[in-house]
């Protein structure tokens, strides 16, 4: 048997395939398609199946946010006597729905952002990166 170098011990050779949530049976088409969309945007890992229940309400609160929106973009957001459409108190709810589920589920751009604790880790130099900025420093 052929010897091993050593870079060839840090990969490993089987490669894990991480299975993607899919949407539970009971959504709407459109229900369907939102889900859909935000598990195949996000890393295939991102997802656990404890989360298709917060994962549906987002969707939902997504869809009940667009139709809030489309109704007072059609009618106004004032009645024909002069008060707030009651569309507004939904699109309002929606959006706090969104915003807390969104985080909860790490859809929004700061939990994208690396947090401090990695940050604060210094990257290690490949290898041919000091190769280079030794070659760099003898000429």
């Amino acid at each position: 048997m052929p010897r091993q170098s050593a870079a060839s011990l840090h990969f490993s050779s089987s490669v894990i395939r991480t299975e993607r949530l899919s949407p539970p049976s009971d959504l709407s088409p459109d229900e369907r398609a939102i889900f859909i969309s935000l598990v195949s945007t996000n890393a295939a890992d991102h997802f656990r199946p404890s989360d298709a229940p917060l994962l549906c309400s987002y969707v939902r609160a997504i869809l009940l946010e667009r139709e809030a929106a489309e109704h007072l973009a059609t009618q106004g957001h004032v009645t024909f006597d002069n008060k707030p459409s009651a569309w507004l108190a939904i699109m309002a709810q929606a959006n706090k729905s969104m915003l807390s589920l969104a985080r909860a589920l790490k859809l929004t751009p700061t939990a994208r952002r690396p947090s401090a604790s990695r940050a604060g880790k210094p990257q290690q130099t490949s290898y041919y990166d000091q190769m280079r900025l030794q070659q760099e420093g003898e000429t």
